[in-house]
C-alpha cells in the first residue's frame, strides 16, 4: 500500500460467537493464542472489570504463547486472577520456552485436548 491509499475491512458476523452481556452463560472457557488475547481482555473487562454482570460468570482461560516474554497482558491477567479467584483463572501454556528457563507459572508444551478437559471440565447447560 502507498501513503493515502484506503483499505476496507469487513466484519463477518459468524466470527463473533457471544457479545456482552454474556447471558445466559454462567461459565466460559477461553482458549487464546498470542495476540488473540486482545478481544478476550475486552470480554474480561465486561465480566470482571465493570461488575456489571448480575449473575457471576466463571471464566477459565488457557493462554498459549511461545515464550514467557511473549505473554501479552500477563500482569493484568495475573492481577485479575488473584483478585477474582472464584471467577477467573488463567493457565499460561508456553510452547518454546527454553529448557534452562526457571519459568514455572503454568504449563509447557501446547494446548491439548487433555489440558482443555482438565481445565474446563465437561460442557453442560449454561456453559460455553
Amino acid at each position: 500500500m502507498n501513503v493515502n491509499d484506503t483499505l476496507d475491512f469487513k466484519h463477518i458476523d459468524f466470527n463473533v460467537k457471544i457479545q456482552a452481556p454474556f447471558k445466559p452463560c454462567t461459565r466460559i472457557g477461553m482458549i487464546v493464542g498470542g495476540t488473540g488475547i486482545t478481544p478476550m481482555i475486552q470480554a474480561l473487562h465486561a465480566i470482571l472489570g465493570s461488575g456489571g454482570e448480575e449473575t457471576p460468570i466463571k471464566v477459565d482461560m488457557l493462554y498459549g504463547s511461545r515464550t514467557s516474554d511473549d505473554i501479552l497482558g500477563k500482569e493484568l491477567l495475573d492481577k485479575w486472577a488473584k483478585e477474582n479467584k472464584d471467577l477467573f483463572s488463567v493457565t499460561h501454556v508456553l510452547s518454546n520456552e527454553p529448557e534452562e528457563s526457571k519459568w514455572d507459572e503454568g504449563e509447557r508444551g501446547f494446548i491439548t485436548k487433555e489440558l482443555i478437559e482438565s481445565s474446563f471440565g465437561p460442557p453442560s447447560e449454561g456453559e460455553k
